[in-house]
């Protein structure tokens, strides 16, 4: 058989090796691709090594020094201001940009040489965005982004007769006082579809494990009741004053509380049910309410609360105090607060960057302050959140 020349195997060799390189790997012969990075191409797919974290000022900006960049907010969040927000890059240059602190957050927004999907993205631990470089728009543009945000809506109004604090998209129900379960405590009411969990408020510094005992009917999230059930909580010592423990199940009707083991210790103690987007972890990155005033109040408020175990405050002989608002349409607005009958208003945040371990005992509750019955005669609350 006639042996192929060499010079025809190395050319056909050279051949092939291009042929895989224009049809699998385009990019690296394409005009202005980009910043080139430690990286390399397996089957085709381009794999890049992320840059160290780049510390970003609101007005230094991004400078793109690697396709794929890791990026943090300088000392805290920061909302960049400056223009062009990242430094302007070549025609068809990709970049993808990677949060890495949920503290240090970096906001980018739609303008000043970005053009965004969703007009301002504030990017956390885990957050990404992708975009492309076009030199006829002057601008990066978006291309994909981690999960897209979704929106939550209540309806709301004031009670015809019930100022005070009330809630909605979940609520509290505070036993005013405090007790050392010693002698046995109830909380609730017999044959009330309550389904909340039973939180416990810490009055003193534990000196031992303190167990503490709830018994009552169940129901878990599947529809199953269970009548009688029971679960002990244990504050661990050494457990501080204003020390919070819940319940994993949630209690209907009237629920008994008994103290079990160690040292006694006062306590505040009530229901929760708070909204955690089916026992998942979210986002909320903004929130929206309009309402129509069905009667003039000087001084009423709403209130986005972030439920969690941080943040209460023991009252002897009281209710105890939630943590503090995330979110109050008086601070924001005030002193132009006022709610007048008849007369429509409006509460906007488009700023919010609280994470929300729903799978673990976090969520959202809404509270509604008034000082005159049906001072919102109707309204709608929208929270805006994405997966975290």
């Amino acid at each position: 058989m006639k042996k192929t020349p060499p010079a025809i195997i190395i050319s056909l060799i050279i051949v092939a090796i291009t042929y895989y390189l224009l049809l699998l790997c385009p990019f690296l012969f394409a005009a202005n691709v980009g910043i080139i990075n430690s990286g390399f191409v397996f089957d085709g797919i381009g794999i890049y090594t992320p840059s160290a974290t780049a510390s970003i000022t609101a007005a230094g900006g991004i400078t793109a020094t690697a396709i794929h960049m890791h990026i943090a907010g300088d000392g805290g969040p920061v909302d960049i201001t400056a223009n062009p927000q990242i430094a302007a890059g070549g025609d068809g240059q990709y970049l993808i940009l990677n949060g890495t602190s949920n503290s240090n957050t970096v906001q980018l927004d739609d303008g000043n040489g970005l053009h965004l999907h969703n007009g301002t993205y504030i990017m956390g631990n885990h957050d990404y965005i992708v975009f492309f470089y076009d030199t006829g728009e002057s601008a990066w543009e978006e291309v994909n982004r981690t999960a897209p945000s979704s929106e939550k809506v209540w309806a709301f109004r004031s009670q015809d007769a019930g100022s005070g604090t009330n809630y909605f998209g979940g609520f509290y129900l505070f036993n005013s006082g405090n007790s050392d379960f010693q002698a046995q405590q109830t909380l609730g009411t017999a044959n009330i579809s309550y389904a909340a969990h039973l939180f416990i408020v810490l009055g003193e510094n534990t000196v031992d494990d303190l167990t503490i005992r709830i018994s009552g009917a169940s129901v878990t999230d599947g529809g199953t009741r269970t009548d009688p059930d029971t679960e002990d909580v244990v504050f661990t010592h050494p457990a501080l004053a204003n020390a919070y423990v819940e319940t994993d199940i949630k209690w209907l009707g009237q629920i008994t509380i008994d103290h079990i083991s160690g040292t006694a210790k006062q306590c505040n103690w009530g229901y929760s049910k708070y909204w955690d987007n089916n026992n998942t972890d979210f986002r909320v990155q903004g929130l929206e309410a309009t309402w129509r005033g069905g009667a003039g109040d000087a001084d009423p408020d709403l209130r986005l609360i972030h439920h969690m175990a941080s943040g209460w405050t023991y009252n002897a002989g009281a209710a105890p105090t939630p943590p503090t608002a995330v979110a109050s349409m008086k601070a924001d607005h005030t002193p132009d607060h006022q709610i007048a009958n008849n007369v429509e208003s409006a509460w906007k945040r488009d700023n919010l960057n609280v994470v929300i371990n729903g799978s673990g005992n976090e969520g959202t509750i809404i509270s509604m302050v008034t000082n005159q019955n049906k001072t919102y005669e109707s309204g709608n609350f929208l929270l805006r959140i994405r997966p975290d």
